[in-house]
């Protein structure tokens, strides 16, 4: 499957650039990776729900690591702000919005949408857990 990206925040500005008070880098495992693509809405959907094994894998220098349904991949990510992110590989476009984990940043969503100029909709899911 495609590509994922995970932050989790609760940003504060230093230096006009985001400082989290609990860092996003590590590893955080796959529960499930939900897509839906098409000319219509609702398109075509495929789930996939996480197994053994399956992660994602920040570090600071802005690339992820990820292991899902035995593939792997390493792709780049940068924040943009403290809901908003933008990541390769994710979806065409690579801009993604998360949720806001509580303490103790255990569970964080994925999601972003598309339109191709062909005009197909893409959008993608993703839960990630520590």
């Amino acid at each position: 499957m495609g590509s994922i990206l995970l932050i989790a925040a609760g940003c504060k500005k230093n230096n006009g650039s985001p400082a989290y008070p609990l860092n996003i880098y590590g590893k955080w495992y796959l529960l499930k990776d939900s897509s839906w693509y098409g000319s219509a809405v609702p398109p075509g959907a495929t789930v996939y729900n996480g197994q053994a094994g399956d992660y994602i894998n920040f570090n600071p220098g802005g690339q992820y690591y990820i292991n899902e349904s035995g593939l792997k991949d390493t792709l780049s990510y940068s924040i943009i702000n403290d809901t908003t992110m933008s990541m390769a590989g994710f979806l065409p476009g690579g801009i993604v919005t998360y949720t806001k984990p509580h303490n103790p940043y255990k569970l964080i969503m994925l999601t972003s949408s598309s339109v191709d100029p062909e005009g197909q909709y893409f959008y993608r899911k993703v839960w990630l857990a520590r």
